[in-house]
């Protein structure tokens, strides 16, 4: 179960069975929010990429198939698959 909001948020409490549920629901819920770039930080396997066509997409995470994969605790091993001049 995966969940978004929380009484401190002020926003109503949803729930998910997987991550494309939630994923689904960020890119219906925020849309008029999301229209020109996003920053995904912990994307893991990019699953907004699919659902948000229109804007660039870039995604950050330590595993999965992010854009850049990095790892903070670290610091070592900061490789990208699409920005141009990454290690």
């Amino acid at each position: 179960m995966l969940i978004i909001g929380g009484a401190l948020s002020g926003w109503k409490m949803a729930t998910f069975d997987d991550r494309a549920a939630r994923s689904r629901f960020v890119a219906r819920r925020f849309a008029p929010y999301l229209t020109e770039s996003v920053l995904d930080v912990g994307c893991y396997e990019a699953p907004l990429r699919g659902l948000l066509r229109e804007v660039r997409y870039f995604g950050v995470d330590v595993a999965g198939t992010p854009d850049l994969r990095l790892d903070l605790d670290t610091a070592k091993g900061c490789r990208s698959t699409t920005a141009p001049g990454a290690r």
